[in-house]
């Protein structure tokens, strides 16, 4: 990794201390591990996966064989795995690990339970 490589991912890392998060995705795109243009999750895909599936841990293996790295991972008591629709985050998919819960956010305006209790 080069030295402006790692100047930007400490800079990325020190903006997510406040939430106690990495955001892996824009990291492995900054060490060239991945392409910013590669596929990303989208709503219909991830209901889709739900659809087909019944199992907590194949649905997250089919996440991740279209979205290798989710765009967050946080918590602070809870493991809660964040891909991203957009740029931001302002919509998204929450894996939350320890509940087997995942959630469809759009801020501010809804919440819907798409797996899980």
């Amino acid at each position: 990794m080069t030295e402006e490589q790692l100047e930007q991912i400490n800079d990325l890392r020190d903006s997510a201390r406040p939430f106690v998060g990495q955001y892996i995705r824009q990291e492995e795109i900054i060490k060239g591990s991945v392409d910013a243009n590669n596929p990303k999750l989208d709503i219909e895909s991830v209901r889709s996966i739900i659809q087909e599936n019944d199992s907590f841990s194949n649905i997250l293996a089919e996440m991740k064989a279209i979205q290798t790295y989710p765009d967050v991972i946080r918590g602070s008591g809870l493991t809660i795995i964040e891909y991203w629709f957009d740029d931001v985050g302002i919509e998204k998919i929450e894996v939350v690990i320890e509940e087997e819960r995942i959630v469809h956010l759009v801020s501010g305006t809804s919440e819907e339970v798409l797996f899980g209790d």
